[in-house]
């Protein structure tokens, strides 16, 4: 099992001008990390790993997956020729557990899979434009700050 990383950086120069503020290039970094498998280089679907054919599972079903892959692939089970193989298939089928059968952790990574981009395929969100929030709060940084140099123009004025 591999882990690939994905870095998106943005630099954008400032809209508004401060007189108190040097000119500057702000940067907005995101990172993304796949689970992908080592072997086939596919991304790993947890309900394939505990080969549950629906993401409608409850977790008795889960449960029951595990156990049965778990004593299957165990590497105290297996022979010594295919215990690093055996070793590898049971660590992935243990994240696979943890991840689903705790609800806090089945929901996000639902979330994930539900909106997964296609190998290779990029989103535009998340590698051509900025995130949206952190743009909308630049923005909302800006208009308060030339607000604040308003009010202290009007102030030195008065």
């Amino acid at each position: 099992m591999e882990l690939a990383l994905q870095f998106n950086s943005h630099l954008f120069q400032q809209t508004h001008k401060a007189p108190f503020l040097p000119n500057r290039l702000n940067s907005i970094v995101s990172c993304r990390a796949t689970m992908t498998n080592s072997s086939t280089g596919r991304k790993s679907n947890l309900y394939q790993v505990l080969s549950l054919s629906s993401e409608s599972v409850g977790p008795d079903e889960i449960k029951k997956a595990y156990r049965k892959l778990a004593r299957q692939y165990h590497p105290d089970a297996r022979p010594a020729s295919g215990k690093e193989e055996s070793t590898r298939r049971f660590l992935e089928i243990r994240e696979a557990y943890e991840t689903l059968s705790d609800p806090a952790s089945r929901l996000v990574y639902d979330y994930q899979l539900s909106t997964a981009n296609y190998v290779g395929r990029p989103r535009r969100s998340e590698c051509s434009s900025p995130s949206s929030r952190a743009v909308w709060q630049m923005q909302l940084h800006g208009l308060k700050e030339r607000s604040r140099v308003r009010m202290e123009r009007k102030s030195y004025s008065s």
